[in-house]
């Protein structure tokens, strides 16, 4: 098993099928880039944990990720929002 970063900004279109697909995992966050839009409040809606962070840089916001969300697993994957967790994919 292994916990999914889900990194987001203004994703209130793709949120929600990627989190759904996420969910293959017991551990998902969603690391928000303090979006405008509705993206928060969709994400709040499923079982995942919220993060906002000010964007920097994308090596940035993926450091700081990786140092202060702490997560429930060791290993981690790390999803575009516009991205989709497959059953086949999570079982590699």
């Amino acid at each position: 098993m292994f916990s999914i970063y889900i990194l987001t900004y203004n994703e209130d279109l793709d949120i929600a099928a990627c989190i759904e697909s996420a969910l293959l995992s017991d551990d998902v966050i969603i690391v928000d880039s303090i979006s405008s839009d509705r993206t928060v409040e969709i994400a709040n809606q499923y079982p995942v944990r919220v993060v906002q962070h000010a964007f920097e840089s994308h090596g940035r916001q993926r450091t700081w990720m990786l140092k202060e969300v702490p997560t429930k697993y060791e290993w981690v994957y790390i999803l575009e929002a516009d991205e989709r967790m497959t059953p086949e994919l999570f079982s590699e």
